[in-house]
C-alpha cells in the first residue's frame, strides 16, 4: 500500500477520543485499568465514553502538543528511550511548562479514501509513531512506538471531540487516597482533582500491606506509632495517617533512602519494605497530612490495590 502524505494538523484545544482506523469493533486509546497512577501502561479497549478514553489535547507552540488523561491528570509518555517497541505510559507533571520531551508529540494528518486521520509523533524521534502493538484490534492490545510506517492501519488513528466532568463520570467519592502495591504509588483527588502523586514503599513480603477498601481514622503530627503485640515497634514520625487499627498508617519514613528507591523502582520493596505501612517521602506525607486536614473528615476512603 502507500504511504500517505502527512501534513501538520492543527487540533483545537479540547477534549478527545482517540479511535483506531483498524477494522472492527471501534476501539480507544485508554490508560490499562482506568488507573489514577503515572506509570501506568495504554492500550486499546471498546470505546465507552468514560473518563480514562478521553484526553485532553493543547498545543505547546512550536509544532507541539500535549495529552493528558481527563480521569487521572496523567499526561501520555513514551516509556524509556524513544525506540521501536517502546511502551506508551501516562505520567504525572505538575505544568506543561515542566513537560519532557517524551511527553511532546508533533501531531500529522492524512485523508485516505476520503477521510482524514490523525498520527503521533513523539518529540524524542521523528522515526516512530504510536502504533497498536501486532496491528491487533482486541481488547488490552497495548500502544507502543512503531517505525513511521504511515501506510499502515495501526499508526492511524481518528479524533472525535468531547467534554468532561469529573463529578458525572467517576464512580465513588471524588476525595479519596489510593495506594498501587504493584506501582508502589500513592494518589490524593480531592473534588476529581489530583492533589498529590508520590512513589512510596509498602509491606515486605513477609508483613504485607493490606488490600481493600478503608477510610481515615486519624491524622496527627509528631506521633508515635506503636505496632500490634504480636509484632511490636516503636516509631516517631513527623506527619501520620491511619488507616487501619493494629497499626497501619501512611506515613513520613526519613530512615528510607528514597533517592535509591526511586532508582531501583517498585520492587525496593521487596529488601526494604515497611511492617505494613505506607512509607511516604516527609514533603509527600506533609501534603497528604495537610490536604486530608483542610478536608476535615475522618472518613476520606484509602483504597488499597494489588
Amino acid at each position: 500500500s502507500v504511504k500517505p502524505k502527512l501534513s501538520d494538523a492543527k487540533v483545537a484545544t479540547g477534549y478527545y477520543y482517540l479511535t483506531t482506523a483498524l477494522s472492527g469493533s471501534k476501539r480507544a486509546i485508554t490508560v490499562k485499568d482506568a488507573s489514577y497512577f503515572g506509570g501506568a501502561k495504554t492500550e486499546i479497549q471498546n470505546y465507552g465514553g468514560h473518563g480514562s478514553q478521553k484526553w485532553y489535547i493543547k498545543s505547546i507552540g512550536s509544532g507541539y502538543y500535549l495529552l493528558r488523561c481527563a480521569r487521572s491528570d496523567n499526561y501520555l509518555d513514551v516509556r524509556g528511550t524513544s525506540k521501536k517497541k517502546a511502551i506508551i505510559q501516562q505520567t504525572y507533571l505538575s505544568s506543561a511548562s515542566k513537560a519532557t520531551n517524551s511527553q511532546k508529540f508533533k501531531i500529522k494528518q492524512a485523508t485516505v479514501n476520503g477521510k482524514v486521520y490523525y498520527y503521533f509523533i513523539p518529540k524524542t524521534s521523528s522515526k516512530y509513531m504510536i502504533d497498536v502493538h501486532g496491528s491487533k484490534n482486541k481488547n488490552g492490545a497495548d500502544l507502543i512506538l512503531w517505525k513511521a510506517n504511515s501506510a499502515s492501519k495501526a499508526v492511524r488513528f481518528n479524533l472525535t471531540a468531547t467534554t468532561w466532568s469529573n463529578s458525572s463520570t467517576r464512580s465513588g467519592s471524588d476525595t479519596f487516597v489510593q495506594v498501587d502495591l504493584s506501582l508502589q504509588k500513592l494518589v490524593l483527588f480531592v473534588n476529581g482533582a489530583k492533589k498529590l502523586e508520590s512513589n512510596v514503599i509498602t509491606g515486605r513480603p513477609s508483613k504485607p500491606t493490606p488490600t481493600g477498601n478503608f477510610h481515615v481514622i486519624l491524622i496527627a503530627k509528631n506521633y508515635t506509632m506503636n505496632g500490634p503485640a504480636s509484632d511490636p515497634y516503636h516509631s516517631f514520625c513527623k506527619y501520620v495517617a491511619k488507616f487501619k487499627d493494629n497499626g497501619y498508617y501512611m506515613h513520613d519514613a526519613s530512615w528510607q533512602n528514597w533517592s535509591k528507591r526511586a532508582k531501583t523502582g517498585a520492587s525496593y520493596r521487596k529488601t526494604h519494605g515497611s511492617h505494613g505501612c505506607v512509607n511516604m517521602p516527609t514533603s509527600a506525607a506533609k501534603k497528604l497530612y495537610d490536604t486530608l486536614k483542610a478536608v476535615k473528615t475522618m472518613k476520606t476512603p484509602v483504597i488499597i490495590t494489588k
